[in-house]
């Protein structure tokens, strides 16, 4: 049985301004940032040790070619975006995750969304 406190104290705290409008905002700032945040080295670590994923994180490519090669990577392999929602996902607790399945197709959207962003902004020098 894991324990559901300690999922949330690996969380780094994040600030965000309450300009919620809806839950799956305020889901997205209180537990998917943090987590995706905590999860930044792991996202790295696999991008940068995969030559097929090499050329997206070149930061000599203008911002927005390597964004559309991003999400043309992920819409075609989608293997590979599941596997990193998997690692945001993993780290939900079990209320989390129930309101993760009620929400899923938008909070798979903002998870991939999220993913993209920190994706580019990963530094491979």
């Amino acid at each position: 049985m894991r324990d559901e406190n300690n999922l949330k104290d690996l969380r780094p705290i994040i600030f965000t301004e309450s300009t919620c409008i809806n839950e799956n905002e305020k889901f997205q700032n209180d537990s998917l940032r943090p987590i995706l945040k905590f999860q930044h080295p792991l996202f790295a670590a696999l991008l940068k040790n995969r030559k097929e994923y090499a050329t997206i994180l070149i930061k000599d490519i203008p911002t927005e070619k390597r964004r559309m090669a991003l999400k043309l990577l992920l819409s075609k392999q989608t293997h590979l975006k599941y596997f990193l929602i998997g690692q945001v996902i993993g780290l939900l607790t079990n209320e989390e995750f129930e309101f993760y399945l009620e929400n899923k197709q938008d909070l798979d959207k903002r998870i991939t969304s999220m993913l993209c962003e920190r994706i580019l902004s990963i530094d491979i020098s």
